[in-house]
């Protein structure tokens, strides 16, 4: 310390203004205010040659403070900052000093910079003042995935560049799972989905039409959060992604001029694939996304159970292959023609049936208000676990309990005629329905569900 100011007491005797002599460092020389920490004088003197390193702070630099480490931490590099040019903890000489390349350190701690060449990529969110986003790359990279190799680009260290280096983190995500932004449902929840990517042709597994519910009252409640927690968070889809050939269709309906109008329903949709995990995760976040509350969205279940059915019916197999739909939905149907109130059950289990008809299975997920009582049904209908229960059994082909006495006046049932076919009273069967209020809840109840088909265990 006592040579340090020896060296300062002498350079402000001899009015030293010098840029340096061997090299174009703008770190200043001892005396002189410096700019991060410049690869000569600055840092230990001459250590590093040309160095940009950034602008760490603005400190008065003691002639060579870097002197004794900076000697290791300039072999490190050519481009660093603060006498040595590695990304790691570069720092100007004199204390406190950022650097470009990362942690910016006190030039004595640049040695062990200099001894990890672009070493702590990912630490340089301590290189402050903007100067250095080098090592930050490696950090910032780790929100995309892979992250940290970028920041092995300390030879980012040139004042900050390197950041950009850290970028190349964020390329390694796979999945960008960046639509993550927006929260789902007005909750502030966030989502993001980096799949396994590559799909394919899923020829020879059971083909599934993820059916999607999508109307208002799956974002005004946490149905849909719930729902996008189990499939993406808790990893349903991927765990089933490799095991079944998955489609998603997302409907949400509003009013039409019948069943069979396309206006009755808006889609969003996936194409059948395998390992599309990633795909349809990402088309759910999209949707989740878009929701603003503008716009009120209806459940035509009918309508939308008949448009995958056709979709299914279409999608060409090998023999023995089946076909399914699973149904996830928060409400009591409404049809495309009676919006309210939620009396479409009827149109709902008849598309059901006619979906067996064409040798597609339904398996119905129940959530939010549908299985809490709050879902406008019609008193005359069946609502809740009996509505899940009339859908399951129409879906393997068993018989339907009957609706209620004067359901057929409902507005929703035209001309007071039952288009479905119904048991007895107290005919009805007992398929198994899937509900997030059962055993595992929303996640338990899905995968329940998926390995049911897996293992060809659905009637």
């Amino acid at each position: 310390m006592r040579k340090h100011l020896f060296l300062v007491a002498l350079a402000v005797a001899c009015g030293s203004n010098s840029h340096g002599d061997d090299d174009d460092s703008s770190g200043g020389e001892s005396g002189e205010t410096s700019k991060g920490g410049s690869a000569g004088r600055a840092s230990g003197g001459r250590a590093g040659g040309k160095s940009t390193g950034g602008v760490a702070g603005t400190v008065v630099v003691p002639a060579g403070a870097a002197g004794s480490s900076g000697g290791a931490s300039a072999s490190a590099g050519t481009v660093g900052s603060g006498g040595i040019s590695g990304g790691s903890s570069a720092g100007s000489s004199g204390a406190q000093a950022m650097s470009g390349g990362g942690q910016g350190a006190s030039s004595g701690d640049a040695g062990a910079g200099g001894e990890e060449p672009g070493g702590m990529g990912g630490m340089g969110a301590e290189a402050g003042d903007g100067t250095s986003l080098g090592g930050e790359g490696g950090t910032g990279g780790s929100t995309g995935g892979t992250g940290g190799t970028a920041g092995v680009g300390g030879t980012a260290g040139v004042g900050g560049t390197a950041g950009v280096g850290g970028t190349a983190g964020v390329g390694g995500t796979a999945g960008v799972g960046g639509a993550g932004a927006g929260g789902m449902a007005g909750s502030g929840a966030t989502f993001s989905y980096a799949g396994a990517g590559g799909q394919t042709s899923g020829a020879g597994l059971p083909v599934v039409e993820l059916l999607v519910d999508g109307s208002s009252s799956m974002f005004q409640d946490p149905s849909w959060n719930e729902m996008m927690t189990s499939l993406i968070t808790d990893g349903v889809l991927a765990a089933f992604e490799s095991q079944l050939n998955l489609g998603l269709g997302v409907y949400q309906g509003k009013a039409a001029t019948g069943e069979a109008d396309p206006a009755c329903a808006t889609w969003a949709t996936r194409p059948f694939a395998g390992a599309n995990a990633g795909e349809i995760g990402n088309e759910l976040i999209s949707v989740g996304n878009t929701w603003t509350g503008a716009q009120k969205w209806e459940t035509p279940t009918g309508h939308a159970v008949s448009v995958a059915a056709q979709t299914l019916d279409a999608y060409a197999v090998s023999p023995g292959v089946k076909k399914y739909i699973l149904l996830i939905t928060d409400g009591a149907p409404n049809t495309c023609v009676t919006v309210d109130p939620q009396c479409g059950q009827d149109t709902s289990v008849k598309a059901v049936q006619d979906a067996r008809a064409l040798g597609v299975r339904t398996l119905i997920v129940g959530l939010g208000d549908l299985i809490t009582g709050n879902d406008g049904c019609s008193t005359s209908g069946h609502c809740g676990d009996a509505h899940l229960q009339d859908i399951a059994n129409a879906g393997v082909g068993l018989p339907v309990e009957p609706p209620g006495a004067g359901y057929q006046y409902e507005a929703c049932v035209v001309n007071h005629t039952l288009l479905a076919s119904y048991a007895a009273v107290g005919g009805g069967g007992s398929a198994t329905f899937y509900s997030s209020l059962k055993t595992g809840g929303l996640t338990g109840q899905l995968t329940a569900a998926l390995q049911a088909i897996v293992n060809d265990t659905v009637p």
